[in-house]
């Protein structure tokens, strides 16, 4: 689990100006496949809601991240 942590990377291209679109990425760098990088989720961030409520749809898309992490791990990062 700690390495998955280690390699579960957030890019977060986040517009600094109210108004404008958040959008989320993360990525993960795993240590068995040298000099990659894959994409596991990309999002528009949705800041609807209290900010409580904007945290747990932000979880939810990085625990979505967090499985396709561990499926692709299973399969040695092959594509099938």
């Amino acid at each position: 689990m700690q390495a998955r942590e280690a390699s579960l990377n957030c890019f977060e291209a986040a517009a600094q100006h109210k108004g404008k679109t958040q959008i989320r990425h993360y990525e993960a760098e795993p240590v068995e496949v040298r000099n990659s990088v894959f994409g596991l989720v990309m999002h528009v961030k949705d800041i609807t809601g209290t900010d409580t409520e904007i945290t747990e749809k932000q979880n939810r898309q990085i625990e979505i991240a967090e499985i396709l992490y561990d499926e692709c791990s299973k399969n040695d990062w092959r594509l099938s």
